[in-house]
């Protein structure tokens, strides 16, 4: 383990840049928040265009529902810190909204009105195109990644949660995508890392028909990608994973979801028990190294 531990911070070394932080007055000293949630969105090449326009509209149409700025609301603190990430491969990792202070409707509502304007960029690393969340799909020019690296992403929101301004009483990543980790280190101890320093990982695994996860469905009743979700990426307190199997639920899915991440209601979601990898029935290491 140990071993692992110094392979994958050389490598959150080599992906990641220091953070340039220039806080606010407001912001100067240590707030305290009750959550810092990233959100961290698959905008790899598995994932088609419609699918990057879901779930862009999906979260912009989240922070607008009156619900979440009560939810906000209903913390000890009435405040909350977001940040929106997108991933890819090893190397693709693109902040799309740093560090926000949510406490107010307003506050929502500008956060999901700044997000709608952002474009969706879908590898920095290779091309400069990003697909404007505003044009239409057929319209929009799209540039893609080759791989999908759950890990990279989960190490690279890890050196996001070193922001120290804030004091979160929980820290949670909120991870999206269609597909298995395929590249980068491996899955399982970069969970392991995360989970032992208090954070939690939730999962909204994209398993409709028309998605290409080039994963067969199991005779477990249950889709490979879902139960791929719940054996080998999420875990830590409370976690707990909403599989979308109909593009037409996506949005109230991650209108679920966030609402349960940030009020802590258990009632609008089933929690999944946390399974070690070891003793899983699935194969957490599938398609790595492949």
């Amino acid at each position: 383990m140990r071993t692992w531990r110094s392979i994958i911070w050389l490598f959150v070394l080599s992906t990641t840049t220091p953070l340039d932080v220039k806080p606010t007055a407001a912001e100067g000293a240590k707030l305290d928040v009750d959550l810092k949630l990233i959100l961290a969105v698959d905008v790899s090449d598995s994932m088609s265009r419609e699918e990057l326009q879901l779930q862009r509209e999906g979260y912009v149409s989240t922070f607008r529902d009156p619900r979440v700025a009560r939810a906000i609301a209903s913390g000890e603190f009435g405040r909350i810190a977001v940040l929106y990430l997108e991933w890819a491969g090893p190397y693709h990792h693109h902040v799309v909204r740093p560090w926000t202070i949510l406490a107010t409707p307003e506050d929502a509502s500008a956060f999901a009105d700044t997000l709608a304007m952002e474009p969706i960029a879908t590898d920095s690393s290779t091309s400069n195109r990003a697909m404007s969340f505003g044009k239409s799909l057929d319209q929009a020019p799209i540039a893609t990644a080759t791989a999908t690296s759950i890990s990279a992403g989960l190490l690279f929101a890890l050196e996001m949660f070193r922001d120290r301004r804030f004091r979160g009483t929980r820290q949670v990543i909120d991870v999206s995508g269609n597909g298995t980790n395929n590249s980068g280190p491996p899955l399982a101890p970069v969970r392991d890392l995360l989970l032992s320093e208090g954070i939690t990982i939730n999962g909204l695994p994209i398993a409709w028909s028309a998605a290409d996860n080039a994963i067969p469905v199991t005779s477990s009743g249950k889709p490979f990608l879902e139960r791929y979700y719940e054996a080998c990426v999420i875990g830590g307190w409370g976690s707990f994973s909403i599989v979308v199997n109909d593009i037409s639920r996506f949005q109230d899915a991650v209108r679920q979801k966030l609402l349960t991440e940030i009020a802590e209601r258990e009632i609008l979601a089933t929690p999944v028990s946390f399974v070690p990898a070891g003793v899983a029935e699935v194969d957490c290491t599938v398609q790595e190294g492949s």
